[in-house]
């Protein structure tokens, strides 16, 4: 028994001492200290050489530092390590360096190596004080969104083709193209050129970006200045400068240049993006090189920029050359350190009606991506715009994202501030106005209609065809502000005829309500001139049509005295709606714009040779535009109503830019290529429309007459109902055409929808940015 025994305690004791050989440690560790910017894919590249998810072998030396989600094995590195290291698991670590490399400044250096769990014999004992155990960074979470900011590089991108034997990436033209693989060849027969740059030293202060699509099944390998093909690669794609190889062109940055140009701290921002790629190949590599879901291997020579990637196995020096400036504050530069920043938001409705419910429609980050509307992330506060003092004042218990306007918010503007809250920062403002509701009938008379009218509301009589009869008035007593009701009366009008009577506050041409059918006697067909409401009206044949208005403080008559010629009224489509705008009250065709500042912009007229055409700018200052349809944004940021209309002969179009110049967007596309058989004055409007998202066709200055219809050229691609909600359905282009009819006048306008599927390659030939 007590052999049995002995040799039990030695089995136990050999296990023990087993286990503590193999220099196990406990997986989950409690971080002390996180990586302090947001990992994401520009801050990564700013602080490490390699960004692995896995598993990092390299056999040569290394300048920057590293950060891994698996083994880390690695030769003598961290001659410009200018944030900690990092590695899920520590098998093999040679010489951390204790001081920078000649000619690095001391500043740019730090020795501290994290890990979560180790190997024996990880590092030399005499280095011990540089390592620490310590969940430094999520790696899993890292690379969630290095994949989709690798994703969003594509969107928006120019579409490189191959000319002779070249693909040209002009980054004179574009900052982004994408590359889709069937351009690249199994041989040298095809070389990627990139052209455009003055120099280098271009590459500090912007982005560049070149992504490879389509690589999924497919090994490429990236060649900026090796001699053969390896033969594990199924094509190859030359890279060049200018014409001449790639390789080490990096190294003629300028400024900031030490050891050799193998740390460079000016920063560059020239990205070699494989979204989809599984498996990549390269030698000498000039610029970040992301490939998230890669296996990669650097087959050897040296290498400026950082790399993203699965897992590396590399045989390449390393050369520092960070995203971002060393020291740069990334909480002030674009895009460094992306922030749950709300920047905008609208509504669903526009115009809205007193008791109908106005709502928040959607609310958008810095990236552009929708934020879930509840009051965890945003506080909500409605407000009603005050024009006497000019200040926008909150509406008491107004506080949520839905606002019901009573009877005293008609006529009037209204916004919603959403103030972001816990993981959200920023503000953005909803704005809306309140529609007039229609117009109250008093009395009618054989020839005179009697209504009420009310403070700070204009009224005007129109002819069943939407003709103008008596333009806008406002009654003497109910316009000074005192609350007082007062009436007006239209005298002149013919007996026995229908006339709509609408309404609009004052001064604020875009609260006008719906319309009120009133109907004048037909016991006496003469016309007259009623001085004052409720009084006997006496025939005046020769009487043109006129307005009489009073109330509790006095009388006011307006318009043609009995037997005085008329004036002359311009036909309505041909009147302005206010002064300082071209705007005509035809059918009209609206969409929302956002650009950046100093941008421009082409609106795509359509046969406007021979026709006068007028434009004008709500707001100069944030932006102009010409008859030529092109717009200029300027350096404030801000928002601007953009009108501009053509007129040949009795056809009419126009089309209303509301314009939000903000301070970051997507590529800003003008549509410059369309053919249509229709021979009339149109405009053409573009729109990209995601897959899942849907888009209504936005028409202004519609009568109750108008006949409005909606086609697409390929259900397919994107589908219209008769409401002109635009739905996509897969990727591809189709037309829109909305063709409306009101007076007797035909209208067309056509919408350009380009239809995207998330991963799918989408034709841009027929758009362009205009610079």
């Amino acid at each position: 028994m007590q052999k049995v025994m002995k040799r039990i305690m030695a089995v136990v004791l050999l296990v023990s001492m087993a286990v503590a050989s193999i220099g196990i440690v406990p997986r989950k560790v409690e971080a002390s200290t996180t990586y302090q910017y947001l990992a994401n894919l520009r801050n990564l590249l700013s602080d490490y050489q390699y960004v692995v998810k896995e598993n990092l072998e390299v056999k040569t030396h290394t300048m920057g530092g590293v950060a891994v989600g698996g083994n880390c094995k690695m030769a003598d590195f961290a001659d410009a390590m200018v944030s900690p290291s990092y590695a899920g698991n520590l098998v093999k670590v040679g010489n951390v360096k204790d001081t920078p490399s000649t000619g690095v400044p001391e500043g740019y250096h730090t020795k501290k190596f994290y890990y979560t769990c180790k190997e024996d014999n990880a590092f030399e004992n005499y280095q011990a004080s540089k390592f620490e155990q310590n969940t430094y960074l999520d790696m899993v979470s890292a690379f969630h969104t290095i994949q989709s900011e690798s994703t969003a590089l594509v969107s928006g991108a120019e579409k490189a083709v191959v000319t002779g034997n070249k693909i040209i990436i002009d980054f004179s033209k574009a900052k982004k193209y994408e590359v889709p693989a069937n351009l690249i060849s199994s041989d040298r027969s095809v070389t990627l050129d990139i052209v455009g740059l003055a120099s280098p030293d271009d590459l500090r202060d912007e982005e560049y970006s070149i992504s490879v699509t389509g690589l999924k099944d497919t090994i490429v390998f990236v060649d900026f200045g090796a001699t053969s093909k390896p033969a594990a690669a199924d094509k190859i794609l030359p890279v060049t400068w200018n014409g001449q190889p790639m390789n080490n062109k990096l190294k003629k940055i300028s400024s900031d240049n030490y050891a050799g140009a193998q740390f460079v701290n000016s920063g560059m921002k020239l990205i070699w993006n494989f979204p989809d790629a599984t498996k990549m190949m390269a030698e000498y590599i000039s610029g970040h090189f992301v490939a998230p879901q890669a296996d990669f291997t650097i087959s050897g020579g040296n290498f400026e920029g950082g790399v993203i990637a699965k897992s590396v196995t590399s045989g390449a020096e390393g050369h520092f050359y960070p995203y971002f400036k060393v020291g740069t504050a990334r909480d002030t530069v674009p895009g460094a350190k992306p922030e749950l920043k709300i920047i905008e938001t609208a509504l669903v409705k526009v115009l809205v009606e007193v008791g109908d419910d106005e709502e928040i429609k959607f609310i958008k980050d810095k990236g552009g991506n929708d934020v879930v509307i509840n009051s965890d992330n945003a506080d909500y506060q409605w407000q009603v715009f005050d024009k006497k003092t000019g200040t926008w004042n909150d509406i008491p218990g107004a506080k949520g994202t839905v606002l019901n306007p009573d009877k005293s918010l008609e006529g009037k503007q209204i916004q919603c501030t959403v103030t972001g809250k816990n993981d959200y920062t920023g503000q953005a403002v909803a704005e809306g106005v309140v529609r007039a509701l229609p117009p109250v009938e008093k009395q009618t008379g054989e020839t005179s209609i009697t209504i009420e009218a009310e403070d700070g509301f204009e009224y005007e009589i129109r002819d069943k065809s939407g003709d103008i009869v008596i333009p806008w008035v406002t009654d003497g007593c109910a316009k000074d502000g005192d609350g007082v009701t007062g009436s007006i009366t239209f005298n002149g009008l013919k007996s026995d005829t229908s006339y709509d009577v609408v309404k609009r506050a004052a001064d604020l041409a875009v609260t006008e309500s719906r319309i009120t059918e009133m109907r004048t006697k037909s016991t006496n067909p003469s016309p007259s001139l009623v001085p004052n409401p409720g009084s006997t009206p006496k025939a005046t044949p020769s009487a043109a049509p006129s307005v009489t208005t009073g109330g509790t403080s006095g009388t006011q008559t307006t318009g043609q005295k009995p037997g005085e010629t008329p004036k002359k009224t311009l036909p309505p489509e041909d009147q302005t709606i206010g002064k300082g705008t071209v705007e005509l009250k035809i059918p009209t065709i609206v969409m929302k714009k956002i650009m950046a500042p100093k941008m421009k912009f082409r609106i795509k007229l359509l046969n406007q040779k021979g026709a006068k055409v007028r434009c004008s700018s709500s707001n100069k200052k944030i932006a102009t535009i010409d008859k030529n349809g092109l717009v200029k944004t300027k350096k404030k940021l801000g928002k601007a109503k953009l009108v501009i209309n053509v007129t040949k002969g009795k056809k009419k179009i126009q089309y209303i830019v509301n314009l939000v110049v903000r301070t970051t967007i997507k590529k800003n596309y003008s549509l410059y290529k369309y053919k249509t058989s229709y021979k009339y004055p149109s405009v053409s409007l573009y729109k990209l429309l995601p897959k899942g998202k849907t888009y209504k066709i936005q028409l202004l200055h519609l009568n109750k007459t108008a006949k409005v219809t909606y086609k697409s050229s390929k259900p397919s691609i994107a589908k219209v109902d008769k409401k002109g909600k635009v739905t996509p359905v897969k990727n591809g282009r189709a037309d829109i055409t909305v063709t409306i009819v009101q007076n007797g006048i035909t209208y067309k306008y056509f919408v350009v929808v380009r239809s995207t599927e998330k991963g799918v390659e989408s034709n841009t030939s027929y758009l362009k940015v205009i610079r």
